[in-house]
């Protein structure tokens, strides 16, 4: 019964938390590089997944369960990670004397790889779960391949354009 009357308040919790999570992880992001404008150049790519999932699921079903927000939870860890790489990378390039172009393709062409390959391991082997026939495991697979995948795009394109498009406005970075 207490499940039945508190369940809506315990996602929306979940929900609540997830997007708080996902901002503090773009802040940590910002503090390690001494940088807000780091932290807001990685906000975008990094949220998108997020939000385009939820807002997908709230389109088709209506609302949101746990293990959906759990799997958006474990998909977005990964995700940030991936920007932390393409930022670390980056940055470590700053010595070097090269443009925010061209330190932004060093940086794409080393990590791309790795990343699309750990991104398809992960998806190929959580996408097994798809055969599944338990409907919540099918969920949670699905999720977690789609918000990767989105998350690897948008870490892999929309990252590097943000960085571009702000000329990462640290000049003597630059």
């Amino acid at each position: 019964v207490l499940l039945a009357t508190e369940f809506s308040d315990m996602i929306n919790e979940l929900r609540r938390n997830l997007i708080i999570a996902a901002v503090l992880g773009v802040l940590l992001i910002g503090f390690a590089t001494r940088s807000l404008l780091c932290a807001a150049v990685v906000m975008v790519p990094n949220l998108f997944p997020i939000l385009f999932i939820e807002a997908s699921i709230y389109f088709q079903i209506g609302n949101i369960s746990v293990t959906e927000v759990v799997a958006l939870t474990l998909a977005f860890g990964i995700a940030i990670d991936n920007a932390v790489h393409v930022i670390n990378v980056f940055q470590g390039q700053a010595a070097g004397g090269l443009t925010v172009r061209e330190r932004l393709r060093n940086a794409v062409v080393e990590v791309a790889p790795a990343l699309s390959a750990s991104t398809l391991i992960i998806c190929a082997g959580t996408a097994i779960g798809l055969t599944s026939t338990l409907p919540i495991l099918i969920t949670i697979c699905g999720l977690i391949v789609a918000t990767l995948g989105i998350a690897l795009f948008t870490n892999l394109i929309i990252l590097p354009a943000n960085i571009l498009t702000f000329g990462w406005l640290h000049k003597d970075r630059a």
